[in-house]
């Protein structure tokens, strides 16, 4: 059963017809299996020179189950999705926490060598260059600078210094790498620098323009009409548009729901051309709204997937065109809800919702991730970070739905899983599991469908 959350009033030229309605349908989950894995791990070395390791694989599949995690690869401290190198089929783990990357190709051989260098510096983000083959590494900390890394011979061939990068994007129609910078400041602005990828050299400069003091959360690209959208981490709420083409500021598109935190999680829905960007809560509410191709806002919905939930994670199902959030609901009754929520373009409307978990059965922790699986068309659920209450032990899982919100399988991982990466090498969901311990090592662990 599909509980419809509501249809709430699509508006053109810039106008928004909102209208009120209390965040109160949710579905009820079907049951699930769990699928307990077996998997050995090696700790990483420390130093920054590279280095490989040999891992060994184990898997455990329950009868009849479709998803099982089989496999840890040692890495650094804290791995988060990378990039993927087209060319040598090969994923790349970024380490908050270590100063390097983590190489997976497609039978599941890793390696992890250095990259970032300077004290207390680690490799925060990066991203692949299809147009001259290399790779982007966001080193930020002691020493703050983007190195471009020729990923056959894993050797650095430039640096680039920029303002403490965080967060990078790729521009496929002018091959530029835009680099969302931390403000360590007060009160300061975050630049976005650009980057060529021809010349490996900062081209622009993107600063001073934005509404208030400002993190970029993220930098998206629109296929539609070439212009980069960033979502400011802080308030004041406004989208900032860039043209991919001159480099140059476009515009500030203050969101409806202006006040409680910056512009949350973006995503391009290639289906009409829109930019789909969550505003944060406001006395209780939050919305999603489209940015049409003329950088206006042309609809909304809400509440926005935030209810509990400052930044839900949205993707986009390339098969069916509708988008998916993962958020906290919470009816008022004393029990919070995790749940996946689909969304239709047209019209902008909610479809339905469908509980992954529950206050008290797993201890509910904010989903901290979600991710669209291509291959089989699933989405995929971690959660990574307590919710408010702090209710139970963090689940050491990672739960499947499918498109249709039927929840179809828990998978037992080892560790409480943060964020999720497809590799299209193997078709597999890699997920990167915080450890602690000494030496620090973390896991990263397909999961096989």
């Amino acid at each position: 059963m599909v509980v419809s959350l509501g249809s709430f009033g699509a508006a053109s030229s810039g106008s928004v017809a909102l209208q009120p309605a209390g965040d109160q349908a949710h579905r009820t989950t079907s049951s699930s299996s769990s699928t307990t894995s077996s998997t050995s791990s090696t700790t990483t070395s420390s130093s920054t020179t590279t280095s490989t390791s040999t891992t060994t694989t184990s898997s455990s599949t329950t009868s009849g189950s479709g998803f099982s995690a089989f496999y840890s690869v040692p890495t650094g401290a804290f791995p988060l999705a990378g990039a993927y190198d087209a060319a040598n089929r090969v994923l790349y783990i970024d380490d908050q926490q270590f100063p390097g990357l983590t190489a997976i190709n497609a039978t599941n051989w890793a390696y992890t060598f250095g990259v970032c260098t300077g004290a207390s510096t680690y490799a925060q983000d990066s991203i692949y260059d299809p147009a001259n083959n290399q790779l982007y590494v966001a080193c930020y900390g002691g020493s703050n600078y983007v190195a471009v890394v020729n990923p056959t011979s894993k050797a650095v061939v430039a640096t680039v210094s920029v303002p403490y990068p965080l967060v990078l994007a790729y521009d496929p129609a002018n091959s530029d790498i835009y680099v969302g910078s931390d403000n360590p400041q007060s009160g300061g602005f975050s630049p976005v620098s650009v980057i060529s990828g021809t010349t490996n050299a900062v081209v622009a400069t993107i600063a001073g323009t934005f509404n208030g003091p400002n993190v970029p959360n993220q930098i998206v690209y629109s296929a539609a009409n070439g212009d980069i959208y960033i979502t400011n981490n802080n308030a004041p709420n406004y989208l900032t548009v860039v043209n991919g083409a001159t480099n140059a500021f476009v515009t500030d598109i203050e969101l409806a729901a202006v006040g409680g935190g910056g512009a949350g999680s973006e995503v391009y829905d290639p289906s009409n051309g829109d930019i789909l960007v969550h505003a944060p809560i406001q006395a209780g509410s939050d919305s999603l709204e489209a940015i049409g191709t003329s950088n206006t806002i042309v609809a909304m919905v809400t509440p926005g997937c935030g209810s509990g939930e400052d930044n839900p994670q949205l993707v986009y199902d390339s098969a069916n065109g509708n988008v998916y959030c993962a958020r906290v609901y919470s009816p008022g009754n004393g029990v919070s809800y995790n749940q996946v929520c689909e969304i239709s373009s047209s019209p902008f409307a909610y479809v339905g919702c469908v509980d992954i978990s529950q206050s008290g059965s797993v201890g509910l922790y904010t989903p901290s991730y979600l991710l669209f699986n291509p291959t089989n068309g699933n989405l995929y659920v971690s959660g990574g970070g307590p919710d408010n209450s702090q209710s139970g032990p963090a689940p050491e899982i990672i739960q499947v739905v499918s498109p249709s919100l039927v929840l179809l399988q828990t998978v037992n991982i080892p560790g409480v899983p943060f964020q999720l990466t497809f590799n299209p090498a193997n078709h597999e969901v890699y997920a990167g599991v915080p450890q602690v311990g000494t030496p620090q090592f973390n896991i990263v662990v397909p999961i096989s469908s």
